[in-house]
């Protein structure tokens, strides 16, 4: 799968509400999906072996304002954004959103999952950010 396959096939799944840039090794996808404040959701594609990667390259936590380092979490939260990415089959590393195309999956629902992993997660800022008890 090529960068211009990522860009045809989410338009072609997807439709005309994704915009596409290029963004160092990946292909930025701008979503229809908004922060709690109104900023666009941007992921960001690239190819990887037979397949794709889509991931918020750590924007999310970032707007959160938690980011990578786990010690900016408290333990509560770093347990809803766990829980949050395993529900939506989204995987939570360096504290970016991310998940591996699987066999038969389209681009469409890899481009969705994270999607809407990133939008839960943006709803933790609304929860205060309080130590487990």
């Amino acid at each position: 799968m090529t960068d211009m396959d990522i860009r045809r096939a989410v338009r072609e799944e997807m439709g005309a509400l994704f915009r596409f840039s290029e963004h160092d090794e990946y292909q930025r996808i701008r979503t229809s999906f908004l922060y709690p404040d109104g900023d666009c959701i941007d992921l960001f594609g690239k190819r990887e072996g037979g397949g794709a990667i889509v991931s918020d390259l750590a924007e999310t936590t970032s707007w959160l304002g938690v980011r990578s380092w786990p010690e900016r979490r408290s333990p509560e939260r770093t347990r809803l954004i766990e829980e949050t990415c395993e529900t939506h089959g989204v995987e939570f590393e360096r504290g970016m959103l991310q998940a591996r195309q699987r066999p038969g999956e389209s681009l469409a629902a890899i481009v969705t999952r994270v999607a809407r992993a990133a939008l839960r997660v943006s709803d933790l800022a609304r929860i205060p950010d309080v130590e487990a008890a």
